[in-house]
């Protein structure tokens, strides 16, 4: 059970009892009446929607002017601190300075930074600093959550990217005791990964506080179904009218001999964790609610009206969808799906080798609407474009350029650097500047070549290097840039994690300005996140080196003024040099 502590402001019974609860996903209709306060860029059927709306309704986070809420946007520390200090209803006013170094009196967090400091729930970094302007992690989001809410808890994870060694692994297991993570995939949770806007406000509404009642974990199989009951091999729980959307006579025959975890309070079910379909030629109709993570290991099942975090399905069956919302699908070896285009899936996992075209039985009816039904596709790991035109192949306009098949080291870098300069090619902030490519050449030579834009050299025929740092400074203020997550978001942490281990070192050089990391991903983080001391940084570092604050693009274009490489040393022994070209 979540410990409460003294120290911090309880909600009241009205308000906490309004409120989602943070361990148990109740069980409640997917609808418009979920998102109460809309965005344009969060649809009632996001899995992010009901969260925001609960927090935006209470004061704790706003939208933009614009009438977006950014919900793929990263979260810096600083915002971290406003959201956990307003859920906790601190005093920022009356505080006492927490002296970091980087935190101001005349800050915008800087009253929400001193009262989580008071409260113990944030210690900053060694140096002194808090860093408001970082960018915040998984891992540190763990370790807020637990100390922001007394979190307790002892539960062994299944993530193999948190050894027990690790700083956060103590938090993170709390985390998963309280069920307020599942982790990004049954097996990882991405220590590093950067959280965003949406993602934190699902994990602070799991996380708070609620009203203290005695609830338990049942996990059970189906034996019969009937008005106002379920019959299980454990016992006989009561539903009520939301339950019964899923429990009904008309379900009866898809969910015999089903497994299930069901969340019991006072023996009334309240909550459904996972539900697994092991009947054939069955349908069931979710009526809406909301299903964490759905199983099917039979054949010829059809499911309807069901929004799901994951749902997996399993091998040499085919399986029908209607009007499903899901995270992720994971498709087992030989199965098929059948789908409606009131079907979202955000991303869908494939068996190796398999194609979009192959395994979707009704492609050719759904070919051009398919980019709105699935977002992103994975084969065998590997990311295929997803739901772009021509996405079962690589290359489609909603993923990257991915395919399958056997890729040495050198390989997956130089399909990652093709997949990011992709993503900044479709900034249209960047692209007026220009367009970023990778000639890959032959192995371990190739050229990375920056074509400026006709139209902005002739609009800025003698602009400099120090203007460009400014202009993009301006970007980053406005959060115009892409984020990592934005840039390699197509990516498994699995894949990112199997191309990060295999460098050894990466080194650019730019004239005499030399910086090395410990992979492109790690160059990436320091160079594309989108906060003042990122890609700001760097050009003002690149420019003192070189004393070329006062180059012109059109200099650089001619060249000889500073040669550029990019040299990423691999653990196999081979190294692979890329040199910067600018047209």
């Amino acid at each position: 059970m979540k410990k409460i502590s003294s120290k911090k402001k309880m909600f009241n019974v009205a308000m906490a009892s309004a409120l989602t609860a943070g361990a148990v996903v109740a069980i409640a209709p997917a609808s418009a009446d979920a998102a109460a306060v809309s965005f344009k860029d969060v649809p009632a059927n996001s899995t992010h929607a009901e969260a925001i709306s609960n927090l935006v309704e209470r004061g704790i986070i706003n939208g933009f002017p614009d009438g977006t809420f950014g919900p793929n946007k990263t979260v810096t520390r600083g915002q971290a601190a406003k959201i956990i200090a307003g859920m906790l209803e601190l005093d920022t006013k009356n505080v006492k300075n927490p002296n970091f170094k980087d935190v101001k009196t005349t800050d915008e967090f800087y009253g929400a930074i001193a009262a989580l400091k008071a409260e113990g729930i944030i210690s900053g970094n060694a140096d002194g600093t808090y860093g408001q302007k970082d960018p915040l992690t998984r891992g540190q989001m763990a370790k807020i959550l637990v100390e922001a809410f007394d979190l307790e808890g002892e539960a062994k994870t299944p993530f193999t990217d948190v050894p027990a060694n690790n700083i956060f692994a103590k938090y993170i297991e709390v985390l998963y005791a309280n069920d307020v993570t599942k982790g990004l995939t049954a097996t990882t949770f991405g220590p590093k990964e950067l959280v965003t806007r949406g993602q934190l406000a699902s994990f602070v509404v799991r996380a708070e506080p609620t009203e203290t009642s005695e609830t338990n974990t049942v996990t059970a199989k189906i034996t019969e179904v009937k008005a106002g009951q379920i019959v299980t091999s454990k016992g006989t729980f009561k539903i009520d009218a939301s339950g019964a959307k899923v429990f009904n006579e008309a379900n009866e025959a898809a969910l015999k001999n089903a497994d299930v975890e069901l969340t019991i309070e006072d023996g009334k079910v309240i909550g459904v964790k996972s539900l697994t379909l092991n009947a054939e030629n069955t349908t069931f109709n979710a009526g809406g609610v909301s299903i964490p993570n759905l199983v099917v290991n039979a054949d010829k099942v059809t499911i309807s009206f069901v929004k799901a975090d994951t749902i997996n399905v399993g091998k040499n069956i085919t399986v029908t969808f209607k009007e499903v919302k899901a995270a992720v699908v994971n498709l087992g070896e030989g199965s098929k799906l059948t789908l409606d285009t009131k079907t979202v899936i955000e991303k869908l996992n494939l068996p190796a080798n398999a194609k979009l075209e192959n395994v979707i039985t009704n492609f050719a009816e759904l070919k051009d609407k398919i980019k709105d039904i699935i977002k992103n596709a994975v084969v065998g790991g590997t990311v295929t474009g997803g739901g772009g035109s021509g996405g079962s192949t690589g290359g489609g306009t909603g993923g990257g350029s991915v395919t399958p098949g056997n890729k040495t080291a050198e390989d997956k870098a130089e399909d990652l650097l093709d997949t990011v300069f992709g993503k900044l090619n479709q900034n249209t902030e960047l692209s007026k500047f220009g367009t970023i490519s990778l000639d890959k050449g032959t192995a371990g030579n190739g050229v990375i070549t920056v074509k400026l834009s006709d139209s902005y050299i002739t609009s800025n025929p003698n602009v400099t290097i120090q203007k460009l740092a400014s202009e993009l400074e301006d970007l980053e203020n406005n959060n115009k840039l892409p984020s990592m997550g934005d840039l390699v978001g197509s990516y498994t942490v699995a894949q990112l994690q199997d191309i990060s281990s295999s460098m050894n070192k990466v080194v650019i050089k730019v004239g005499d300005y030399n910086k090395t990391v410990t992979s492109i991903l790690d160059l990436g983080s320091s160079i594309t996140t989108p906060n003042k001391d990122s890609i700001v940084k760097e050009l003002q570092n690149i420019i003192t080196v070189n004393n070329s604050a006062n180059w012109t693009l059109e200099e650089l274009k001619k060249g000889g003024k500073a040669s550029s490489t990019l040299t990423v040393n691999f653990k196999d022994g081979t190294t692979a040099v890329y040199t910067l070209t600018i047209k």
